[in-house]
């Protein structure tokens, strides 16, 4: 943005728009606007979005598009426990857009943190946790590299940081679907080192195997859950009408999930997990 912006917390009344509401282009863009005044606020340690002019002028801030991915893997292979401070000025110049590094890694963070907050509750066993690097969102991002790319190594920056935080007690693996991205696991390696081997990286192929009938398998050990991880955007209509051609899919035609479906719900996002 040419501009500047200030964060604003949203008030304890906020109320989420309605589908019918959404639709009318004036009050979408009032409720849009709060929305990133919001996570402006709660996402940056200054509450301020700069703008480019403002991060051009500040060149050793400004992370350009060719040493981006050796500053982040610099980022995760480091000994420092205070990354979080060393990136909050920081901005990556990516394909035309100016990146809040702070922004995305908190994004992740945040995200992370109420996910794997389940798990560590609701899990009885110890649990495998997989991940399947963001294909179709990244696609704005594409660029010389694959703006995929970009977003692994923001993610292995957070669940750097979660393991410091000690989230992962409970955890058994995490495997990374590394099918475009080899350097993934060695990242997620050293990011989670201070574990001790407390949580196994590999990659996520290695829970494959074939039965007699050459058909592929997840092979989990006893006393483990598995869980996967699932990039959807719309899970629900999803499961009903997509097939077997996405998760969502195999979900809706391998399962009874679709009869826990109720979109009429209100609730659905109310409880955060702490």
């Amino acid at each position: 943005s040419e501009k500047s912006v200030s964060g604003k917390e949203l008030k304890s009344n906020f109320s989420i728009l309605n589908a019918d509401v959404k639709t009318n282009s004036s009050r979408r863009l009032k409720y849009d606007e709060l929305l990133k005044c919001h996570l402006i606020y709660a996402l940056t340690s200054t509450g301020k979005r700069l703008s480019i002019t403002e991060i051009k002028k500040s060149a050793q801030n400004l992370i350009q598009e060719r040493d981006a991915m050796h500053y982040l893997k610099s980022l995760i292979e480091s000994n420092s426990i205070d990354i979080l401070n060393e990136i909050k000025d920081k901005y990556i110049h990516w394909n035309e857009h100016y990146i809040s590094l702070e922004m995305m890694v908190k994004t992740y963070l945040e995200q992370m943190k109420n996910e794997f907050s389940v798990f560590e509750y609701g899990c009885t066993k110890r649990y495998i946790y997989t991940i399947d690097p963001p294909v179709i969102f990244a696609r704005v991002l594409n660029a010389k590299q694959n703006g995929s790319l970009l977003l692994n190594r923001m993610q292995c920056i957070a669940l750097k940081l979660l393991s410091n935080q000690n989230y992962l007690r409970n955890a058994h693996s995490i495997l990374f679907n590394d099918f475009n991205d080899s350097l993934a696991v060695d990242l997620l390696k050293a990011a989670l080192r201070d574990r001790n081997g407390d949580v196994n990286v590999d990659k996520k192929v290695s829970l494959e195997q074939k039965d007699s009938g050459n058909r592929v398998f997840y092979k989990i050990p006893e006393d483990v859950s598995l869980v996967l991880h699932n990039n959807s955007d719309g899970f629900g209509q999803n499961i009903e009408t997509e097939g077997p051609s996405s998760l969502d899919g195999v979900i809706g035609c391998f399962s009874n999930a679709y009869m826990a479906l109720e979109r009429s719900r209100d609730d659905l996002t109310s409880k955060i997990w702490k």
